[in-house]
């Protein structure tokens, strides 16, 4: 079974494959045949619409990348680990953190995403 930093990293892979087969491969590694995958612009159910989604993300974004910027914390079957995409020629575009339910066999489940920072504090007047 991949250890937590190994699934992360597989991950962040996934998101990088520009290539469809080369996404569908990593797909079936990290990714549970029924998983979830909800960001602030995307949302995508099961491993195709997985691929699907990602395939889109880079006809929007393309030659855009994402870096792992933490390590990776587990407890109780989910995984928590920041990150950030970055553009062409070094610009970083969007930072964020994913939080991750793990499946019996080590692939992720479920994989929701934050953009950073979080929002400040209603001021209390």
């Amino acid at each position: 079974m991949p250890t937590p930093e190994q699934v992360m990293r597989a991950y962040v892979a996934l998101w990088n494959a520009t290539d469809e087969q080369a996404r569908r491969r990593l797909a079936e590694t990290v990714l549970t045949e029924d998983a979830a995958v909800i960001y602030p612009t995307i949302a995508a159910s099961g491993r195709d619409g997985v691929v699907a989604a990602l395939g889109r993300f880079h006809e929007q974004v393309p030659g855009a990348s994402f870096e792992e910027t933490s390590g990776v914390e587990q407890h109780h079957g989910w995984l928590r680990a920041s990150w950030r995409l970055v553009q062409t020629g070094g610009k970083v575009r969007l930072e964020g953190e994913d939080v991750a339910e793990l499946a019996e066999d080590g692939r992720l489940r479920r994989v929701l995403g934050f953009h950073n920072p979080l929002p400040s504090c209603p001021s209390s007047d």
